[in-house]
């Protein structure tokens, strides 16, 4: 009985994996038997900010494509507006990064008490 009460399960880690666990730590404070539930939580969060800059990107090629043809095919009357279409169109794909980054941080901040709450019962 004495002998099963000393068993621990220790947690191995690759160095990769051991950098990232780091960061999940300092991210959420968490301990060592938490780890995985704080993983998937996380994965969820940076997969929202990963969505959220791919759609502003689209939106911006989608821009781009529509200025190419308003200079190339169109008349002479559409150049400026397409001009303008193509810089709005750049100006999206360049702040769809960082929106990405931002949301990704943003969320982390806000979901940082309640990954502790669920995570400590």
């Amino acid at each position: 009985m004495e002998q099963e009460d000393n068993k621990k399960f220790v947690y191995t880690y690759s160095s990769a994996e051991e950098k990232r666990a780091e960061q999940l730590y300092k991210t959420y404070q968490l301990s060592d038997d938490r780890f995985e539930s704080a993983e998937k939580i996380d994965k969820r969060i940076v997969t929202k900010g990963k969505l959220s800059a791919v759609l502003i990107c689209v939106v911006g090629v989608i821009l781009i494509i529509v200025a190419i043809i308003c200079i190339t095919d169109l008349s002479e009357t559409w150049f400026w507006p397409g001009l303008l279409i193509g810089i709005s169109g750049l100006v999206n794909i360049v702040s769809g990064v960082f929106v990405g980054q931002l949301t990704i941080k943003l969320k982390r901040r806000l979901n940082a008490s309640d990954v502790l709450n669920k995570l400590s019962k």
